[in-house]
């Protein structure tokens, strides 16, 4: 709001200036006409996202001002900037928006990190007041706890539109990367995803420690790939995540409506090449 006041305020008097230095002669209504040769020229044409100068163009071919030349063409390149200007200004507020930025983590081991605080501390240093959404999260980690990847997606929808950050932990420097990204639009925002009270909350009483698979491997991940799910699989390791931790499903306990978070170990393969071993399945419920 403010930008668009002074860029107004900078064209009257632009126009003001312009029409005082280069008037050159006296004619009958030449500052309708001044305004009109503005706006021709300031206006454009969208071709498939692209912003064409079509009143500059018509300017140039068609209209040959022989009375008060100067002041016409002036106002005419006016109206030009002003055509650029408002290119480029949602390109440079958009760049600007989404900027990266960087947040202290409250530590680099799984086990003591507090992550609900540390997406507090996110959203405020974005300047994020509601509440969020979850897109996805994967952490992967060691024996020990320490972090060796660490990354999540969450959405807001407000005056901004619906906004994509994506979050990855630094476990060299400790700090957590943020990106935003605005979207047109989210399928299942309203009602697919986990806001931030239920996910903080699911993370909480999953003990990694003890959710984790007990055989041991080279690294560990948890993980959350979004939605819900009324989750049936049976002679699978399923739990329900409770006030009181987690328990084990029974075949006849299932389906569960409810999120459904993925923890496994990551057995060696190559040099440098894993895959998932010992998955359990840990259930949020929906309690409708």
């Amino acid at each position: 709001m403010l930008i668009q006041v002074l860029s107004t305020l900078s064209v009257v008097i632009a126009f003001i200036f312009i029409y005082r230095k280069y008037r050159t002669d006296h004619e009958d209504f030449l500052l309708l006409k001044l305004i009109s040769y503005y706006l021709l020229c300031s206006f454009r044409f969208n071709f498939n996202d692209l912003a064409l100068p079509a009143g500059f163009i018509i300017y140039l071919a068609f209209l040959k001002p022989q009375i008060n030349k100067p002041v016409k063409k002036a106002i005419a390149h006016l109206g030009l900037f002003v055509f650029i200007w408002g290119v480029l200004t949602p390109i440079i507020q958009n760049s600007y928006f989404e900027r990266q930025r960087v947040v202290n983590a409250s530590s680099n081991n799984i086990y003591t990190i507090d992550l609900n605080e540390d997406h507090n501390t996110i959203k405020q240093k974005l300047g994020i007041s509601e509440y969020t959404k979850i897109e996805n999260f994967a952490a992967s980690f060691e024996d020990s706890g320490e972090i060796k990847e660490l990354k999540y997606s969450f959405l807001t929808n407000d005056n901004k539109g619906i906004v994509l950050y994506k979050i990855n932990f630094s476990s060299n420097k400790n700090k957590y990367i943020i990106k935003p990204m605005k979207v047109s639009e989210w399928m299942h925002y309203d009602d697919g995803l986990i806001n931030e009270d239920q996910f903080f909350y699911a993370l909480s009483y999953l003990d990694l420690e003890k959710a984790k698979p007990q055989e041991e491997y080279p690294y560990y991940t948890v993980k959350y790939d979004g939605g819900c799910a009324n989750w049936g699989v049976k002679d699978f390791e399923n739990f329900l995540i409770t006030d009181n931790g987690f328990n084990k499903l029974n075949n006849d306990e299932l389906p569960v409506n409810g999120y459904v978070f993925w923890i496994f170990g990551n057995k060696r393969t190559g040099e440098s090449s894993y895959y998932s071993n010992s998955n359990r399945a840990y259930i949020l419920p929906i309690h409708k």
